[in-house]
């Protein structure tokens, strides 16, 4: 069997920040959003609990592997204050990071509250360390119990229903989630991806002899800590088409997609790729 492991190397690079200043970067070209940004920023809504109009918000490309910001800091893409968000051309397909700066775009700027970057929104939004540090960090729970990763519930979802690149130019989101049983708190023991950094959440995608795994490290320490019966996700994103350059493409198939936490691994699904 053919194995490709992958990290989610969007979360290496410093995140998506907030840019105050007025001006575009030089060779900002303006676009109009694809038909999956519109999921995206009810992705945002959703875990904020904040709305807004996407139809306010202006977006922009830059041909740069990378931006920079007046500050130094090399970042995928930012906010601009009056609703305009530039990336670029290799994160206009990475969720992870347009839904960041949607988050930004529904917060009207306001830094990086650590509650919505990585409480609310964790999972959903790039947050990379220097987003995390931007926040206070929460008080462990009261009461936590440690336990292992093997006692968690885990569970993936898979969405559409029927991918294809027909849908959403051949959007398919791989939803992992990890829940706590447990009517008290818990401490999840995770462990070590590398060096000082705990193993978050994986997903395993595995199409006749070919199988892929991508693993998530954790920033946040709160990532492992669990309140009674609450439930944590990891989205992760791939296409079945060329439309999105620079992502993960599926190719048709049978495929099973399964979801871990902290290396323990739940149920596989199947879902045909047309």
């Amino acid at each position: 069997m053919r194995v490709f492991l992958s990290l989610a190397s969007l979360f290496l690079l410093a995140g998506c920040e907030l840019m105050t200043g007025p001006a575009l970067p030089t060779g900002a070209v303006r676009f109009d959003p694809p038909a999956i940004y519109a999921e995206w920023w009810r992705m945002a809504e959703q875990c904020s609990a904040l709305g807004g109009d996407l139809s306010r918000v202006a977006f922009y490309s830059v041909p740069d592997k990378i931006l920079t910001r007046d500050d130094g800091d090399e970042v995928q893409g930012v906010y601009l204050y009056g609703d305009r968000i530039v990336l670029t051309q290799r994160s206009m397909y990475a969720g992870h990071v347009v839904r960041h700066e949607m988050l930004h775009a529904l917060l009207k700027g306001k830094g990086h509250p650590r509650a919505d970057f990585v409480g609310r929104c964790g999972g959903v939004v790039t947050c990379s360390v220097k987003c995390i540090e931007e926040g206070k960090a929460p008080t462990k729970p009261l009461n936590a119990v440690t336990v292992s990763p093997s006692t968690m519930e885990i569970s993936v979802d898979v969405w559409p229903e029927s991918p294809g690149p027909d849908v959403l130019d051949g959007y398919v989101r791989v939803t992992v989630s990890a829940r706590n049983p447990r009517s008290q708190p818990v401490l999840v023991n995770l462990p070590t991806y590398y060096p000082g950094t705990p193993l978050g959440f994986s997903a395993r995608l595995a199409v006749g002899a070919w199988m892929m795994v991508r693993e998530q490290p954790v920033y946040a320490l709160e990532t492992g800590w669990f309140g009674p019966g609450e439930t944590k996700r990891f989205v992760f994103e791939f296409w079945a088409s060329q439309a999105a350059p620079f992502q993960v493409r599926l190719t048709p198939g049978a495929y099973s997609f399964a979801g871990a936490f902290g290396g323990r691994w739940g149920t596989a699904v199947p879902r045909m790729i047309r």
